[in-house]
């Protein structure tokens, strides 16, 4: 799902926060264009596949995902747990 305008600049934040080499005034030109052309998705797997090559070649484990009830956007995603009284 492609994010709304509001949601993508939240994940932009975010992803900057994360990775600091990609905020303006701190890259060269390649980077902020390629960052400016970014579209932000929202994924929600039914099922993933933990790969450990460590362990044996095409080692893998599966878990099917089961949502009950997501955040219903970025910030919902990336807000702060709340406290319980």
């Amino acid at each position: 799902m492609r994010l709304n305008a509001p949601d993508s600049l939240r994940a932009a934040a975010l992803f900057a926060r994360k990775f600091a080499f990609t905020t303006p005034g701190r890259t060269d030109g390649a980077i902020a264009t390629a960052m400016n052309k970014t579209t932000w998705y929202r994924l929600r797997p039914s099922r993933l596949y933990f790969i450990d090559n460590s362990r044996g070649l095409g080692c893998r484990e599966q878990f099917d995902v089961i949502c009950i009830e997501g955040p219903k956007s970025v910030a919902e995603l990336s807000a702060p747990p709340q406290k319980t009284t």
